[in-house]
């Protein structure tokens, strides 16, 4: 995370960040019925995100932030 504040007296601060998330899921099954059948599979994912904000800083030690992902599947706030 880089926060940039915007001037001495403001209170804001703008914040980008970057990131690279792996996950991997592993998911076994089975059902039951006059046939069993059970079975396993993996699943990975990679995904890259950028991120951008601004923080306020009420006093010292509270602050409050948003932010948006402007890179990624989520697209969250």
């Amino acid at each position: 995370m880089f926060p940039m504040k915007l001037t001495d007296e403001s209170p804001y601060f703008l914040f980008a960040k970057a990131g690279y998330a792996r996950m991997s899921k592993n998911v076994t099954y089975s059902f039951t019925a006059s046939v069993t059948y059970s079975g396993s599979y993996t699943n990975t994912e990679n995904q890259a995100f950028l991120c951008g904000g601004t923080q306020y800083d009420f006093y010292p030690g509270l602050n409050g932030r948003i932010g948006i992902d402007v890179v990624d599947r989520d697209r969250s706030v």
